[in-house]
């Protein structure tokens, strides 16, 4: 009576070993695991790809604005549209001189090679030594 008595008390066990709930109850648990690292990945992929977009931008916005300066400096005169082109980008800076302030004000059209589009403005110090 006492081995019967067993028997019947463990509904997860049986003679054969597990059982479909406490299995069902693992492989649910492994698959929630494999999903949110599935969907974790590819957050990393996303995240990854925009932060090497930014750094594409700011560099070609930086060799732009360095290489317009010169151009400016080198110029006998005020240069108001400048285009620059790298392997992987173009900038259209549209600049704007301010004589009261002794400022520049410059518009930047950045297009990625991805065909992406940005713009930006700055207002830098006017470059008369």
């Amino acid at each position: 009576m006492g081995a019967k008595l067993m028997k019947n008390q463990s509904s997860f066990m049986s003679e054969s070993g597990f059982i479909l709930p406490s299995v069902s109850l693992i492989i649910f648990i492994l698959f929630i695991i494999f999903t949110t690292n599935i969907a974790i990945y590819k957050q990393d992929v996303v995240i990854a790809d925009n932060h090497i977009k930014q750094i594409k931008i700011e560099t070609l916005i930086q060799l732009a604005l360095e290489s317009y300066k010169a151009e400016l400096k080198a110029s006998d005169h005020f240069i108001d549209q400048y285009d620059f082109t790298i392997s992987y980008g173009e900038v259209i800076l549209l600049a704007t001189e301010n004589t009261q302030d002794e400022t520049i004000i410059i518009d930047m059209r950045i297009r990625l090679s991805e065909n992406h589009v940005y713009h930006t403005d700055f207002i830098i110090s006017s470059l008369n030594d």
